[in-house]
């Protein structure tokens, strides 16, 4: 396998799992890190799965073959739900092939080989479930020769993704992200590429550092990077002021690198009031109860992100702080989105940068509000909270709310002993959770893409193209 710096794709339509460990930063110039001559890079040494590679939903393809053997494993309903023929997703326990819910391919001690194309969503007959660890083996896709290259238009855009959630959101909040990234791509029709990192500063357990191992590079690998957009999560607060918090400094760094150097920044929830802070001196403020819900929201300005959606739409929050809208207005943030008195999606332009800054969750899955209230009451019963935690707001529908008030009152929630979160009615709750918002978030960001990739070319145009004062991010075509 020959591996050149100057095409970073590979494969656009599916990777080829067989060559990640040449593709994994171990001796070759194929990512962010590598060095122009190919020598490795302790940042990133050992990580196999460097980038997920996402067709556009709308694609159509064919796969004469592909044999998976490996594990992989069963999450239940978590994951992605493949809709496209030939489609390879890397979810957050493997491979996933199309199929319906969480379509995992493999098994422990598993061969599976597919002939012909795979069936679309929601064929029942092609879901596939697994069992435990890692994916070895080839599928057969997009050959290297047939990626656009860098300078297209059509090339793959490459997106980073900074990952903050804590360990029992870190796989999921990946998931729903790259989930919906994939829906949305189909409104552009245009691959993509999706860079993750970590931040230091986030407590791990082994069980997620094992993860951020194998397919996350350290952070100081972007900065100075050639990414066309990048998305930052947020986290749960544990300091009472921001700068207080652990990873504060390099957070700090990342989002004031990205305004001079990338053109589109999507910020979520912490991070969005970290950058308010940073540009503008806006503090946040401290919510008396934390705020979670599903909640009416309306467009406050049309453009091009809001365009398509209807009116209202419901989206949902999940906050212990707020910063108000006037506070932004009055320093030029313009609201996309509001809720009540409160704002959802707000735009600003820093330098070169567009940032789409979100208090809102339009990315969270279903049942999300219900596992953090899960969390939330579990915590209460094994005291590391005080107060019974408030149901989320326009969430659940009566029957639900009722299931909710009958776990309340038994016995072990009564007492508060911790062996009572296993009678928490999880699954038969969420056949009860009311709205659905996947239609607009959908929407939202399939306009976001359309816009990162209207600025990408306005900034090639313009000979604006960020140059890395390193040679990281290196674009490597691979011939095999």
């Amino acid at each position: 396998m020959e591996v050149r710096a100057h095409n970073l794709a590979g494969v656009a339509n599916v990777l080829e799992i067989a060559a990640m460990a040449d593709l994994g930063f171990l001796s070759s110039t194929a990512g962010p890190g590598a060095s122009a001559t190919g020598s490795p890079d302790r940042r990133h040494s050992g990580v196999t799965e460097p980038f997920i590679s996402l067709t556009p939903s709308s694609a159509q393809g064919t796969m004469s073959s592909a044999e998976v053997e490996g594990d992989s494993e069963s999450h239940g309903r978590r994951g992605f739900a493949g809709a496209t023929v030939g489609t390879r997703f890397v979810t957050p326990h493997g491979l996933g092939l199309g199929g319906k819910n969480a379509g995992y391919a493999g098994g422990v001690g598993a061969r599976l080989t597919l002939d012909g194309p795979l069936a679309p969503m929601g064929a029942e007959a092609q879901e596939l479930r697994a069992g435990a660890g890692r994916f070895s083996g080839t599928l057969l896709g997009q050959r290297a020769s047939d990626v656009p290259a860098p300078e297209s238009d059509s090339a793959p855009l490459d997106i980073a993704f900074v990952n903050l959630m804590p360990d029992a959101a870190f796989l999921d909040t990946e998931a729903q992200f790259l989930g919906l990234l994939w829906e949305a791509s189909g409104q552009i029709n245009v691959a993509i590429r999706v860079w993750r990192f970590w931040l230091r500063g986030v407590p791990r357990g082994a069980a997620v550092m094992q993860r951020i191992a194998q397919s996350y590079l350290e952070i100081d690998t972007l900065i100075g990077s050639p990414v066309d957009a990048l998305i930052v999560t947020g986290t749960e607060p544990r300091a009472a002021k921001l700068d207080e918090e652990a990873f504060w400094p390099t957070l700090a760094e990342v989002i004031e690198w990205s305004a001079d150097a990338v053109p589109s920044v999507v910020l979520s929830c912490l991070a969005a009031h970290a950058a308010a802070k940073l540009f503008d001196g806006v503090e946040r403020t401290l919510l008396p109860q934390k705020l979670s819900g599903v909640y009416r929201t309306d467009v406050a300005d049309a453009s091009t992100l809001s365009a398509g959606l209807p009116t209202p739409i419901w989206l949902p929050h999940s906050r212990s702080n707020d910063i108000r809208t006037s506070a932004l207005t009055s320093r030029g943030y313009r609201p996309l989105l509001t809720a009540g008195e409160s704002w959802t999606a707000v735009e600003i332009e820093r330098s070169r940068a567009r940032f789409l800054m979100f208090q809102g969750h339009p990315e969270y899955a279903a049942n999300s509000l219900l596992r953090e209230l899960r969390r939330d009451v579990r915590r209460y019963l094994s005291g590391e909270r005080d107060s019974y935690p408030q149901v989320p707001e326009g969430y659940l529908d009566g029957a639900g709310l009722t299931l909710l008030e009958e776990f309340a009152q038994l016995p072990t929630t009564i007492d508060r002993d911790p062996a009572g979160i296993a009678a928490f009615p999880s699954d038969a709750l969420e056949l009860h959770i009311r709205p659905s918002w996947s239609h607009a978030a959908k929407s939202l960001y399939g306009n976001w893409l359309g816009q990162v990739l209207g600025r990408r070319s306005e900034s090639r145009r313009a000979g604006q193209i960020p140059v890395a004062s390193v040679p990281v991010m290196d674009r490597a075509s691979v011939n095999a």
